[in-house]
């Protein structure tokens, strides 16, 4: 093989670990706007009954829906003889998923009105029926009788499940504010939750969080393309005349123009500022996602923070890495230039 060749082989192969690690880093970005859908304040003691009943009527005309969540460990049954020790997670409002550290694999969250369903991690589910198709099995939880609604996955033997307040007092020590409109704050939510009577002891910027890493996966993406659409204009202009090529580029001009509202429902509704013309805006983005990050690592873990921390590293290595390859691309096509 020639050395031309050669160089040309790397470069493909180059081009296509930067596409791969592009599309890793969107894929971690997306799980963490699924794991952090909302503003998550934890609670040193569990929250009362009036507590959580004010908090979830003031949500009827409110900016926020509160879901409730705490964690007790449980034995759980297949009805059988097979026994496992599990850890319970159990959950006041809609959607469950808000609360749980997996992804859905088979069926679906118990609703809140759904007292007798549950869903089960795929551990728990290989564990007592051998299979990870457990969806409409039986299961007993500490006596109680559930029926399997869903299954997630998740390494840990974990069952989700709906638990009101109304039916007893229940270890509550967490509830995720999912904003119902994008013009929402950590700010705005903590004053929501402290008009019932609620002092979190900490709070975590989930917005904020999946913010910073859609625009840490979206950078070296759109870097790329812009490099990738300034070489492909270079080609397609250096047969045309001068004029063509001015005609070519006002068209390509208007077309970006007429496209950017479109390019910019693309992004998260953080990066997005009410008026365009407030250039303090990005200053105060950068020190919001940076207290965020702060915030979020000074909580005591959970398996849903566990899970969200993973991917957000996995979103910052990938990032990383294509950016390094995108330069190291770059510096080689100067190179040959000069």
């Amino acid at each position: 093989m020639s050395r031309s060749r050669r160089k040309k082989l790397t470069r493909l192969l180059l081009w296509l670990c930067y596409l791969l690690l592009t599309a890793l880093a969107f894929r971690a970005a997306a799980s963490l706007q699924r794991l952090l859908p909302g503003y998550s304040l934890r609670f040193a003691a569990p929250v009362t009954a009036a507590q959580a009943r004010a908090l979830r009527e003031a949500a009827a005309e409110g900016d926020f829906e509160p879901v409730f969540w705490g964690l007790r460990q449980g034995a759980a049954a297949d009805g059988g003889l097979r026994c496992v020790q599990a850890e319970e997670l159990l959950v006041w409002g809609e959607p469950a998923g808000a609360a749980a550290p997996g992804q859905l694999t088979d069926g679906g969250w118990p609703s809140a009105k759904d007292l007798v369903g549950c869903a089960v991690s795929d551990s728990l589910a290989w564990k007592l029926w051998g299979s990870g198709q457990a969806v409409g099995m039986d299961l007993e939880l500490d006596g109680r009788h559930c029926v399997v609604r869903g299954v997630f996955a998740d390494k840990t033997a974990r069952v989700v499940r709906q638990q009101p307040q109304e039916r007893g007092e229940t270890p509550f020590t967490a509830v995720e504010l999912l904003p119902r409109g994008q013009n929402t704050s950590l700010e705005q939510a903590q004053r929501f939750a402290q008009g019932a009577g609620l002092v979190p002891s900490a709070a975590a910027d989930g917005p904020a969080l999946a913010a910073a890493a859609s625009l840490a996966a979206l950078l070296p993406a759109a870097v790329g393309a812009l490099w990738c659409a300034a070489r492909l204009f270079g080609q397609v202009c250096r047969p045309l005349s001068p004029a063509q090529r001015q005609l070519l580029g006002f068209a390509l001009l208007l077309a970006l123009a007429l496209a950017l509202p479109a390019l910019l429902r693309l992004l998260p509704p953080a990066l997005v500022p009410a008026r365009w013309s407030d250039f303090s805006f990005w200053g105060q983005l950068w020190r919001q996602m940076e207290e965020g990050v702060q915030r979020w690592f000074s909580l005591t873990p959970t398996a849903r923070d566990v899970a969200a921390k993973w991917g957000l590293l996995q979103t910052a290595l990938s990032s990383a890495g294509a950016a390094f390859l995108l330069l190291g691309l770059w510096k080689g096509a100067f190179a040959k230039e000069l």
